[in-house]
């Protein structure tokens, strides 16, 4: 689906050649399926300058700027299971684009990734920028245009690798409060964690080694139950909660240990790790909860690929890893690890071919490396 504003031409020729299904106008007609407005226009920014959708590069003191919404689709599918998610978003200042920023023509096609990445879509919005030029018949945007109905053709083609269930090592709880922010740190980090709402926590199980509850109103007798049970259990139960909301605390818990902005108690087989001040970096938290699983237990990791988002989901007996590359340079030797071991792998991308990759144990891990990482690919464990 595309979104046009009513009054401007309608090129259907350019429609047609990106394989348009749908249009629709700045105000979407009733009957559409359910949309979540709000976002950020993804791509990878410097604040503080005009032109600010740019290249970036990390360092040991500085990071890419990715804005991201594939977190906020798996939100929406935790929150509301029922309904499709499809991201209504569009490059004004509700999206966080001003006014006088240039972006890049191919935002188009990173906004339609992450979104069908994680089972979900988006009514790609172009913005005036980029209409004006496609009018005008002007090469880059037309060659610009002609890329995103490949990828979009691709992307549907493929629909089978997207949008499966996410490992459950790090599960996270979602209501509408802080968690929210927490989550997309979460995936921003490379957690990537399972979202569940109250109503869908989850028994304890071997494969969920924490489970974070920070950010949510406080939980009602039998949620509280059902997270305290994880601790007990064996797992890490994170929370927040301080004061009169304490609701976390039980007579049986002891100190294990205190650090400067938490406290961890020993709780059944388990550990509660309560945050004693409001967590004011979300993205170090993220950290934290990597931390608290180990590197040998965190679902998915990758190196060399400082724009790139990534999660690790599950297909049968199979593992997916799915990497978004924000920027607009290729990716080479990323190394990628995925939790488990697997005799084979196998890289789809939008360039060609799948190719088969080496598959290397490390410890309770299984090691690639893409030799080079376009806009997207996947990598099939088996």
């Amino acid at each position: 689906m595309v979104r046009w504003p009513e009054g401007e031409p309608k090129p259907e020729a350019l429609f047609q050649q990106a394989g348009v299904d749908a249009v629709v106008g700045s105000t979407l007609p009733e009957g559409l399926p359910a949309t979540v407005d709000k976002g950020l226009y993804p791509g990878i920014r410097t604040p503080g300058t005009r032109v600010d959708w740019v290249e970036d590069v990390g360092s040991a003191s500085r990071e890419p700027w990715i804005d991201s919404n594939a977190w906020l689709v798996s939100c929406q599918r935790a929150l509301e299971p029922d309904k499709p998610v499809v991201l209504g978003y569009q490059p004004n200042q509700n999206a966080g684009v001003a006014a006088d920023r240039m972006l890049p023509l191919e935002s188009i096609e990173i906004g339609l990734m992450e979104a069908r990445a994680m089972g979900g879509n988006w009514i790609a919005a172009p913005d005036e920028r980029f209409r004006r030029l496609l009018a005008g018949n002007d090469t880059a945007a037309v060659e610009a245009w002609k890329k995103f109905g490949v990828f979009a053709a691709w992307l549907k083609a493929n629909k089978n690798l997207f949008g499966h269930p996410m490992f459950a090592t790090i599960t996270a709880l979602v209501d509408q409060g802080m968690s929210q922010e927490y989550a997309n740190l979460l995936f921003r980090r490379g957690a990537s964690p399972k979202l569940v709402r109250a109503a869908d926590v989850p028994a304890p199980s071997a494969e969920c080694l924490c489970m974070v509850a920070a950010g949510i109103k406080t939980p009602d007798a039998a949620l509280q139950t059902k997270l305290l049970a994880h601790a007990r259990a064996g797992a890490f139960l994170v929370v927040d909660a301080r004061g009169e909301n304490a609701w976390w605390r039980q007579t049986e818990m002891r100190p294990a240990k205190e650090q400067a902005d938490r406290t961890f108690f020993s709780l059944g087989k388990g550990t509660v790790v309560a945050y004693t001040k409001a967590i004011a970096n979300p993205s170090e938290f993220a950290l934290d909860v990597i931390d608290l699983v180990t590197y040998r237990n965190r679902p998915i990791r990758a190196w060399g690929a400082g724009t790139v988002v990534y999660t690790a989901s599950r297909r049968g007996t199979e593992a997916l890893a799915t990497m978004m590359n924000y920027g607009r340079s290729k990716m080479y030797d990323v190394q990628l690890r995925i939790r488990g071991r697997y005799k084979a792998a196998v890289l789809h991308t939008p360039e060609g071919a799948a190719k088969t990759l080496e598959a290397r144990g490390r410890e309770a891990m299984t090691e690639v490396f893409l030799p080079e990482l376009g806009r997207m690919g996947v990598v099939v464990f088996s």
